[in-house]
């Protein structure tokens, strides 16, 4: 599938550091939904998709300080930009 149609995005499971690749960078301009892979996991036993706000890839430290960044920021920016364009 095309990472510019995403709506959720599976990025950490906890033990893996986040990886700053070409399609994250281009999921990121799209969604805020940058997920922990317990949401995937939680969602299927549930059998419906749960609301993602508890499984926000927030807290990052390690990959937030090698790539310079804050997550947090990075998707309130990003959904203030996707607000401003409409889409």
């Amino acid at each position: 599938d095309e990472a510019s149609d995403a709506t959720h995005i599976i990025a950490g499971d906890g033990e893996t550091a986040l990886r700053r690749t070409p399609k994250l960078m281009i999921c990121i301009s799209r969604t805020s939904n940058i997920l922990r892979m317990k949401w995937l996991a939680d969602s299927a036993k549930a059998k419906v998709p749960l609301d993602c706000g508890d499984y926000l890839l927030l807290d990052d430290r390690g990959a937030e300080t090698k790539y310079d960044f804050v997550m947090r920021e990075t998707l309130t920016k990003g959904r203030a930009v996707r607000q401003e364009r409409g889409g």
